[in-house]
């Protein structure tokens, strides 16, 4: 009986995109490596038959739970019950966001030699930059001490839109969090990430930018020099709204062409068009030409470096 899986948590009008992520997954994972399976957090609808059909047809588990499993919690924090949500036998997870695109095998996160860790996740973006001298670097820093996380912290700030965990640990992580939402909920810009990274400071856990690439950083060096395995497009524009910088026409027409076997009926993931369309070219452009000096400076290449080698996988 199979014990590994990649699950996603999402609702109904996220299913577009995070169903084909798991596409990709089930054709680029070895099948006895890893069970895939989508969790919706949503009643029944258009959408959710759809994205089943499709899902049972490649080998992909389509479970749907009403979102009252909550207990109460935003969606933001679905992924904090997937212990609940999917079948017992899966012990070891991979929870990926749906905003992903998976270019190559997620097979290494299941190694023999990780089996003992029970969380590891990647740095966020946010930790190339953090201890440099720039404006944008002063205001992560005061961000991340509002957080009360320790400042020889700030540089394993982890993104959670992937996480490799034991099945055993999630219980316990959605209890301190509910703690701690009850007592600032309202301080929280990046909801479960911000709350694991105060539960969890310092995690030494850390696995390679290579499982959970920001695609922001497409047109640098990071990107020429790291052999993304996971793809996180976790900004606006996103690679269903158009073919935009950094990614491109590859990425958006990925999403075009699933779109004709998939209702993709929520506004939020159709491509942009009229004036929003214009302001995103605009903007993309603009940071085209401004970011390099913040995330493809010197510092940055040399701190990622630095963090490549302080990892497990």
């Amino acid at each position: 009986m199979q014990e590994n899986c990649v699950c996603y948590a999402v609702d109904s009008n996220y299913l577009f995109p995070a169903t084909l992520s798991a596409l990709q997954v089930r054709s680029k994972t070895p099948r006895d490596c890893a069970d895939v399976a989508i969790v919706c957090f949503d009643a029944p609808n258009t959408n959710t038959r759809r994205a089943a059909d499709i899902s049972e047809s490649h080998g992909i588990k389509f479970i749907s739970v009403p979102q009252a499993e909550l207990e109460g919690v935003p969606l933001a924090y679905a992924r904090l019950f997937l212990d609940k949500a999917l079948p017992t036998q899966y012990k070891n997870l991979v929870y990926i966001d749906g905003d992903t695109q998976v270019p190559n095998s997620l097979e290494d996160l299941f190694g023999p030699s990780l089996a003992h860790y029970d969380f590891m996740a990647a740095r966020d973006a946010m930790t190339l930059i953090v201890n440099d001298n720039t404006r944008l670097a002063k205001k992560i820093k005061r961000y991340f001490q509002s957080l009360d996380i320790n400042d020889s912290d700030h540089e394993r700030y982890f993104n959670s839109g992937v996480m490799k965990l034991k099945r055993s640990v999630i219980g316990d992580l959605r209890s301190e969090i509910k703690i701690l939402l009850d007592r600032k909920a309202n301080d929280f810009t990046f909801f479960d990430q911000d709350a694991l990274n105060i539960i969890l400071s310092g995690n030494k856990n850390l696995m390679s930018m290579k499982w959970n690439f920001p695609t922001f950083l497409m047109n640098y060096s990071h990107f020429r020099e790291v052999p993304a395995h996971l793809l996180h497009f976790c900004s606006n524009p996103r690679p269903w709204h158009g073919p935009f910088r950094p990614w491109g026409e590859a990425y958006f027409q990925v999403y075009t062409e699933f779109a004709k076997s998939f209702p993709n009926t929520n506004h939020r993931t159709q491509p942009l068009t009229g004036l929003r369309k214009v302001k995103y070219i605009l903007q993309t452009q603009y940071k085209s030409l401004v970011e390099p000096y913040l995330w493809d400076n010197a510092y940055s290449r040399a701190k990622r470096v630095e963090q490549e080698r302080d990892t497990i996988i």
